[in-house]
């Protein structure tokens, strides 16, 4: 067989498997549905974390989370295709943050694997509970900044 022939029956094949694997429900991302689901989901993926306030991105695919204790941890959670990463941020971890418009935080990491995560918020943080919104992560997350002051 010809190599042109080849190569257009191995694309067609792959465009069909891409379509019914999207058609089969293999392409969904993972979302949250809101913050009790981020403070359990995270709990359960690191025993032994207490998260005190939980807030949710716009698109419900990223959470970050203030955990219970004295190093002023962090936790985030990230989709990832159909599943979902967490992580603790603890000091050292975190080289940025930019407070943006639109309740909106841009955090840059000290890490290659995941440089950083930007998470617009659905409405400010804590507007429904006690705590006092956007500043308040804005302010947590700076605590772990070596060195850092309001940026």
């Amino acid at each position: 067989m010809p190599l042109p022939a080849v190569l257009i029956i191995a694309i067609i094949a792959i465009a069909v498997l891409a379509v019914v694997l999207h058609k089969l429900g293999y392409t969904k991302r993972a979302k949250l549905a809101d913050e009790t689901q981020a403070r359990d989901l995270f709990e359960k993926e690191n025993p032994g974390s207490v998260v005190d306030e939980a807030a949710l991105s716009r698109d419900g695919r990223t959470a970050l989370l203030i955990l219970r204790g004295e190093d002023h941890s962090l936790g985030l959670i990230q989709s990832i295709g159909d599943e979902f990463l967490t992580r603790i941020l603890g000091a050292g971890q975190i080289a940025r943050v930019d407070k943006k418009p639109g309740n909106t935080l841009n955090i840059t990491f000290n890490d290659f694997t995941y440089p950083r995560a930007r998470v617009q918020f659905r409405s400010p943080p804590g507007a429904s509970g006690s705590a006092s919104g956007i500043s308040m992560y804005h302010q947590s997350i700076i605590r772990l900044i070596p060195g850092a002051r309001d940026v």
